[in-house]
């Protein structure tokens, strides 16, 4: 699957691929990026994506992305 990556502060968007999906998912609550919370039916699951351009890809060890499906195939 490609995809978008986004990382807080950065407006940039990464292309990558996504390698690997885990298996469960967690529910939790949005936070609006204002303060408070938004929704309680955020679904959380961690994937491992390869960068498109590992090159020029920011140091991801540890941050949280926000991870946009662009096609599906």
């Amino acid at each position: 699957m490609k995809v978008g990556i986004t990382f807080q502060g950065d407006q940039r968007v990464y292309r990558g691929m996504v390698e690997r999906i885990a298996t469960t998912t967690k529910g939790m609550q949005r936070i609006n990026p204002g303060g408070g919370t938004s929704s309680a039916d955020a679904r959380i699951v961690q994937v491992d994506v390869m960068f498109d351009d590992t090159a020029n890809a920011p140091q991801v060890l540890g941050r949280e992305a926000r991870v946009v499906f662009l096609e599906w195939e």
